[in-house]
Protein backbone atom coordinates (compact mmCIF):
# COMPACT_ATOMS: atom_id res chain seq x y z
CA UNK A 1 0.00 0.00 0.00
CA UNK A 2 0.68 3.35 -1.22
CA UNK A 3 -0.52 6.45 0.47
CA UNK A 4 -3.59 4.09 0.58
CA UNK A 5 -3.95 2.78 -2.96
CA UNK A 6 -2.48 -0.68 -3.91
CA UNK A 7 -0.01 -0.81 -6.06
CA UNK A 8 1.32 -3.85 -7.82
CA UNK A 9 4.99 -4.70 -8.18
CA UNK A 10 5.69 -6.86 -11.05
CA UNK A 11 8.15 -9.50 -11.14
CA UNK A 12 9.17 -10.29 -14.83
CA UNK A 13 7.39 -7.29 -16.29
CA UNK A 14 7.49 -3.64 -15.93
CA UNK A 15 4.65 -0.87 -15.36
CA UNK A 16 2.28 0.68 -18.35
CA UNK A 17 2.81 3.72 -19.49
CA UNK A 18 1.09 6.77 -17.74
CA UNK A 19 -1.48 8.46 -19.78
CA UNK A 20 -0.98 11.77 -19.77
CA UNK A 21 2.08 13.87 -21.07
CA UNK A 22 5.15 13.30 -19.27
CA UNK A 23 7.01 16.38 -18.22
CA UNK A 24 10.73 16.18 -16.84
CA UNK A 25 12.62 18.58 -15.60
CA UNK A 26 15.40 19.20 -13.14
CA UNK A 27 15.43 21.64 -10.34
CA UNK A 28 18.93 23.14 -8.41
CA UNK A 29 18.93 22.83 -4.31
CA UNK A 30 18.66 27.11 -4.65
CA UNK A 31 14.99 25.98 -5.79
CA UNK A 32 12.55 27.59 -3.60
CA UNK A 33 9.25 28.96 -5.20
CA UNK A 34 8.45 26.62 -7.63
CA UNK A 35 5.03 26.14 -10.10
CA UNK A 36 4.43 24.24 -13.33
CA UNK A 37 1.42 25.76 -15.60
CA UNK A 38 -0.01 24.23 -19.08
CA UNK A 39 -1.17 26.63 -21.83
CA UNK A 40 -3.20 25.87 -24.57
CA UNK A 41 -1.94 27.16 -28.09
CA UNK A 42 -3.20 30.57 -27.57
CA UNK A 43 -1.10 31.11 -24.57
CA UNK A 44 -4.21 30.98 -22.03
CA UNK A 45 -3.58 29.37 -18.89
CA UNK A 46 -5.50 25.77 -18.52
CA UNK A 47 -4.27 24.92 -14.89
CA UNK A 48 -0.84 26.00 -12.89
CA UNK A 49 -0.10 23.36 -9.88
CA UNK A 50 2.19 24.73 -7.23
CA UNK A 51 5.42 23.41 -5.57
CA UNK A 52 2.54 21.36 -3.39
CA UNK A 53 1.41 19.71 -6.59
CA UNK A 54 4.54 19.00 -8.51
CA UNK A 55 7.51 16.96 -7.54
CA UNK A 56 10.76 19.18 -6.47
CA UNK A 57 13.57 16.99 -5.91
CA UNK A 58 16.79 18.92 -6.11
CA UNK A 59 20.41 19.29 -7.02
CA UNK A 60 22.94 19.75 -5.15
CA UNK A 61 24.95 21.43 -7.90
CA UNK A 62 24.83 21.54 -11.52
CA UNK A 63 27.19 21.79 -14.42
CA UNK A 64 26.78 23.37 -17.77
CA UNK A 65 24.50 20.47 -18.86
CA UNK A 66 21.85 20.64 -16.31
CA UNK A 67 23.48 17.15 -14.41
CA UNK A 68 25.01 16.80 -11.17
CA UNK A 69 28.62 17.35 -10.79
CA UNK A 70 31.03 15.32 -8.62
CA UNK A 71 32.55 18.55 -6.48
CA UNK A 72 36.01 16.62 -6.18
CA UNK A 73 36.59 15.98 -10.72
CA UNK A 74 34.26 18.35 -11.64
CA UNK A 75 32.73 15.95 -14.02
CA UNK A 76 28.76 14.51 -14.04
CA UNK A 77 27.99 11.77 -12.23
CA UNK A 78 26.19 8.61 -13.41
CA UNK A 79 23.15 9.22 -12.50
CA UNK A 80 20.83 12.16 -12.74
CA UNK A 81 18.32 10.55 -10.61
CA UNK A 82 18.41 12.59 -7.07
CA UNK A 83 16.91 15.77 -8.80
CA UNK A 84 15.23 14.76 -11.67
CA UNK A 85 11.68 15.37 -11.59
CA UNK A 86 8.91 13.71 -13.60
CA UNK A 87 4.79 15.02 -13.62
CA UNK A 88 2.42 13.58 -15.59
CA UNK A 89 -0.59 16.30 -16.88
CA UNK A 90 -3.68 14.15 -17.61
CA UNK A 91 -4.73 16.24 -20.39
CA UNK A 92 -7.95 17.29 -18.90
CA UNK A 93 -9.34 20.95 -17.62
CA UNK A 94 -9.23 21.46 -14.17
CA UNK A 95 -12.98 20.64 -13.12
CA UNK A 96 -15.27 23.31 -12.22
CA UNK A 97 -15.65 25.16 -9.29
CA UNK A 98 -17.17 23.71 -6.65
CA UNK A 99 -20.19 25.04 -4.26
CA UNK A 100 -19.69 24.41 -0.51
CA UNK A 101 -21.61 22.04 0.98
CA UNK A 102 -23.06 20.61 -2.11
CA UNK A 103 -21.98 17.79 -3.94
CA UNK A 104 -18.89 18.24 -6.19
CA UNK A 105 -19.62 19.06 -10.14
CA UNK A 106 -16.93 17.03 -11.84
CA UNK A 107 -17.03 18.48 -15.70
CA UNK A 108 -13.44 18.38 -16.36
CA UNK A 109 -12.90 18.24 -20.23
CA UNK A 110 -10.10 16.47 -22.22
CA UNK A 111 -7.99 18.82 -23.90
CA UNK A 112 -8.80 18.32 -27.81
CA UNK A 113 -4.94 17.59 -29.98
CA UNK A 114 -3.32 20.23 -30.87
CA UNK A 115 -0.14 22.41 -29.94
CA UNK A 116 0.19 23.33 -26.05
CA UNK A 117 3.19 25.09 -23.69
CA UNK A 118 4.29 24.02 -20.46
CA UNK A 119 5.78 26.56 -18.05
CA UNK A 120 8.22 25.55 -15.48
CA UNK A 121 8.37 28.83 -12.97
CA UNK A 122 11.51 29.29 -10.48
CA UNK A 123 11.56 31.56 -8.53
CA UNK A 124 9.65 34.49 -11.15
CA UNK A 125 12.36 32.75 -13.80
CA UNK A 126 10.19 31.06 -16.65
CA UNK A 127 10.69 28.63 -19.00
CA UNK A 128 8.26 27.66 -21.59
CA UNK A 129 8.32 24.18 -23.66
CA UNK A 130 5.97 23.45 -26.18
CA UNK A 131 4.45 20.30 -26.94
CA UNK A 132 1.85 18.27 -28.96
CA UNK A 133 -1.73 16.18 -27.93
CA UNK A 134 -2.05 14.12 -30.61
CA UNK A 135 -4.99 12.55 -31.96
CA UNK A 136 -4.94 8.40 -31.61
CA UNK A 137 -3.49 7.13 -35.48
CA UNK A 138 -6.30 4.30 -34.99
CA UNK A 139 -9.01 6.62 -34.32
CA UNK A 140 -11.36 6.92 -37.09
CA UNK A 141 -12.47 10.45 -36.95
CA UNK A 142 -10.70 13.82 -38.55
CA UNK A 143 -8.88 16.38 -37.13
CA UNK A 144 -11.97 18.76 -38.00
CA UNK A 145 -14.35 16.35 -35.99
CA UNK A 146 -12.38 16.58 -32.99
CA UNK A 147 -11.35 20.13 -33.04
CA UNK A 148 -15.42 20.71 -33.32
CA UNK A 149 -16.10 18.01 -30.43
CA UNK A 150 -13.28 19.96 -28.22
CA UNK A 151 -14.97 23.48 -28.60
CA UNK A 152 -18.51 22.19 -28.05
CA UNK A 153 -17.13 20.16 -24.81
CA UNK A 154 -15.72 23.74 -23.95
CA UNK A 155 -18.35 25.90 -24.44
CA UNK A 156 -20.65 23.03 -22.38
CA UNK A 157 -17.77 23.62 -19.29
CA UNK A 158 -18.13 27.01 -19.86
CA UNK A 159 -21.43 27.20 -19.14
CA UNK A 160 -21.25 24.92 -16.41
CA UNK A 161 -18.90 27.01 -14.48
CA UNK A 162 -21.03 30.41 -15.30
CA UNK A 163 -24.27 28.61 -13.49
CA UNK A 164 -22.05 27.75 -10.51
CA UNK A 165 -20.45 31.43 -10.46
CA UNK A 166 -24.41 33.04 -10.19
CA UNK A 167 -24.73 30.18 -7.38
CA UNK A 168 -21.79 31.46 -5.45
CA UNK A 169 -22.82 35.51 -5.99
CA UNK A 170 -26.06 34.10 -4.59
CA UNK A 171 -24.10 33.07 -1.42
CA UNK A 172 -22.43 35.91 -1.10
CA UNK A 173 -25.45 38.16 -1.21
CA UNK A 174 -27.40 35.97 1.35
CA UNK A 175 -24.29 36.70 3.34
CA UNK A 176 -24.48 40.21 2.99
CA UNK A 177 -27.63 40.41 4.23
CA UNK A 178 -26.92 38.34 6.89
CA UNK A 179 -23.92 40.16 8.55
CA UNK A 180 -25.98 43.56 8.10
CA UNK A 181 -28.82 41.84 9.80
CA UNK A 182 -26.80 40.39 13.09
CA UNK A 183 -26.47 44.28 13.82
CA UNK A 184 -29.77 45.48 12.93
CA UNK A 185 -32.33 42.81 13.66
CA UNK A 186 -34.79 45.36 15.28
CA UNK A 187 -35.65 46.65 11.71
CA UNK A 188 -38.39 44.75 10.73
CA UNK A 189 -38.46 47.04 7.61
CA UNK A 190 -34.87 45.62 6.59
CA UNK A 191 -35.43 42.09 7.89
CA UNK A 192 -38.29 41.50 5.39
CA UNK A 193 -36.51 42.90 2.89
CA UNK A 194 -33.61 40.79 3.93
CA UNK A 195 -35.79 37.55 3.29
CA UNK A 196 -37.35 38.56 0.62
CA UNK A 197 -33.54 38.39 -1.03
CA UNK A 198 -32.39 35.34 0.54
CA UNK A 199 -35.81 33.50 -0.80
CA UNK A 200 -34.77 35.26 -4.43
CA UNK A 201 -31.32 33.13 -4.09
CA UNK A 202 -32.55 30.18 -2.60
CA UNK A 203 -34.72 30.23 -5.48
CA UNK A 204 -31.50 30.52 -7.67
CA UNK A 205 -29.56 27.92 -6.29
CA UNK A 206 -32.93 25.24 -6.31
CA UNK A 207 -32.92 25.38 -9.80
CA UNK A 208 -28.99 25.23 -10.62
CA UNK A 209 -28.27 22.10 -8.43
CA UNK A 210 -29.64 19.55 -6.18
CA UNK A 211 -30.02 21.16 -2.52
CA UNK A 212 -31.15 18.00 -0.52
CA UNK A 213 -29.32 17.51 2.52
CA UNK A 214 -29.62 13.73 2.49
CA UNK A 215 -28.84 10.92 -0.69
CA UNK A 216 -32.39 10.37 -0.05
CA UNK A 217 -33.56 13.83 -0.81
CA UNK A 218 -31.24 14.69 -3.14
CA UNK A 219 -32.34 11.43 -5.61
CA UNK A 220 -35.48 12.26 -4.96
CA UNK A 221 -35.14 15.86 -6.56
CA UNK A 222 -36.01 16.40 -10.12
CA UNK A 223 -32.90 17.08 -12.56
CA UNK A 224 -31.48 20.39 -11.77
CA UNK A 225 -29.80 22.52 -14.93
CA UNK A 226 -26.41 22.20 -14.01
CA UNK A 227 -26.40 18.19 -13.52
CA UNK A 228 -28.11 18.17 -17.04
CA UNK A 229 -24.59 19.44 -17.93
CA UNK A 230 -22.90 17.08 -15.71
CA UNK A 231 -24.59 14.25 -17.51
CA UNK A 232 -23.93 15.64 -21.45
CA UNK A 233 -19.92 16.11 -20.12
CA UNK A 234 -20.12 12.52 -19.21
CA UNK A 235 -21.55 11.60 -22.58
CA UNK A 236 -18.96 13.53 -24.47
CA UNK A 237 -16.35 11.60 -21.88
CA UNK A 238 -17.39 7.97 -22.76
CA UNK A 239 -18.69 8.65 -26.68
CA UNK A 240 -16.01 8.56 -29.54
CA UNK A 241 -16.22 11.69 -32.51
CA UNK A 242 -18.08 14.86 -31.98
CA UNK A 243 -21.49 15.19 -30.36
CA UNK A 244 -24.67 14.11 -32.09
CA UNK A 245 -27.18 16.39 -32.53
CA UNK A 246 -29.54 15.05 -29.69
CA UNK A 247 -27.03 15.90 -27.32
CA UNK A 248 -26.34 19.53 -29.32
CA UNK A 249 -30.47 19.75 -28.95
CA UNK A 250 -30.35 18.75 -25.40
CA UNK A 251 -27.80 21.21 -24.36
CA UNK A 252 -29.02 23.96 -26.02
CA UNK A 253 -32.33 24.21 -24.78
CA UNK A 254 -30.19 23.65 -21.29
CA UNK A 255 -27.97 26.25 -22.06
CA UNK A 256 -30.85 28.50 -22.75
CA UNK A 257 -33.06 27.92 -19.76
CA UNK A 258 -29.84 28.32 -17.74
CA UNK A 259 -29.54 31.86 -19.58
CA UNK A 260 -32.77 33.21 -18.82
CA UNK A 261 -32.36 32.03 -15.11
CA UNK A 262 -29.60 33.62 -14.84
CA UNK A 263 -30.36 37.09 -16.53
CA UNK A 264 -33.95 36.96 -14.59
CA UNK A 265 -31.93 36.29 -11.14
CA UNK A 266 -29.36 38.79 -11.81
CA UNK A 267 -31.79 41.58 -12.90
CA UNK A 268 -34.39 40.92 -9.56
CA UNK A 269 -30.95 40.67 -7.44
CA UNK A 270 -29.84 43.96 -8.18
CA UNK A 271 -32.89 45.54 -7.48
CA UNK A 272 -33.28 44.33 -4.28
CA UNK A 273 -29.90 44.31 -3.51
CA UNK A 274 -30.30 48.45 -4.06
CA UNK A 275 -33.40 48.65 -2.06
CA UNK A 276 -31.28 46.81 0.81
CA UNK A 277 -28.45 49.22 0.45
CA UNK A 278 -31.15 51.88 0.74
CA UNK A 279 -32.90 51.19 3.44
CA UNK A 280 -29.61 50.57 5.42
CA UNK A 281 -28.92 54.16 4.81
Amino acid sequence: MVDGEKQRKFIDAGDSRPIGVIIYYLLSEDAKDVSLSILDGQGNKIQTFSKEEIPTERFPSFDARGYEQDLTTGKPKATVSQGLNRFIWGTRYPSVSSVPGRPPVIINPFAKPGIYQVCLTVDGETQTESFEVQINPNEKYTREETDTKGEFWMKLYGKAEEGIQTVLKAREAKEKVANTLADSSDNQILVDQGAKINALCDELEGSMMPVGTTLVQIINERTKLVPKLTWLHNVLETSEGPANQGVINVYNKVASEMDETMASFNSQLETEMAQFEQLIG
